[in-house]
């Protein structure tokens, strides 16, 4: 019985069988290998812009509790709209700078 399994396996219809099955399954780890640096990269990727987002989320926090507080409350009033306590006067700085031609222009 082992010799019947060895002649279909070196005959030359067995050689190409075997060629064939070696090429797809090349194939298929070429594939797969392909899929797996496609998802290294994407899971790089998706790390980064994690961090990314939790530095982000800190950041809005630090935000958040800051303007909880009634100093952070006023120092927004403030800056947007230019408001003053009573007694106070508000400032508004204008750039009144214009652009002018010099000779070389004309």
């Amino acid at each position: 019985m082992d010799e019947g399994w060895r002649r279909y396996a070196y005959s030359p219809v067995g050689v190409i069988i075997i060629f064939v099955l070696t090429i797809v399954l090349a194939n298929s780890v070429i594939g797969i290998y392909g899929k797996l640096s496609r998802s290294r990269a994407l899971s790089a990727g998706s790390n980064q812009q994690l961090e990314e987002l939790l530095s982000q989320k800190e950041a809005l926090e630090a935000e958040i509790e800051r303007l909880e507080t009634a100093h952070g409350i006023e120092a927004e009033l403030r800056n947007d709209f230019q408001i003053a306590r009573p007694g106070e006067e508000t400032v508004v700085f204008i750039d009144d700078r214009e652009e002018t031609e010099s000779p070389e222009q004309e």
